[in-house]
């Protein structure tokens, strides 16, 4: 075998491997950027989700501040207290 044989045979075989469509996203790229982006929402999401959470360690008053009700400050004992008089 020379080399001119050699060398049509690799052709060959790389152009059959070629043409089997080895590689590459099931589905095409649509799908890759779509599952990308679902991906990204989630995770978007979940920080938003973070970042909504208020939390107060135990035995601290929380105080929640909105443009309608002012400030409320939120504690067990000022809520007994208010309990207690007003009865």
């Amino acid at each position: 075998m020379n080399s001119q044989e050699a060398f049509r045979r690799f052709a060959q075989q790389v152009q059959r491997a070629g043409g089997q469509g080895g590689g590459g996203f099931p589905g095409g790229p649509g799908r890759f950027f779509a599952g990308g982006g679902l991906l990204a929402a989630l995770i978007g999401g979940g920080l938003l989700l973070n970042a909504s959470l208020f939390n107060v360690d135990g035995g601290h008053r929380a105080i929640k501040y909105t443009r309608y009700e002012q400030q409320a400050i939120l504690g067990t004992l000022l809520t007994l207290y208010l309990l207690v008089c007003m009865v």
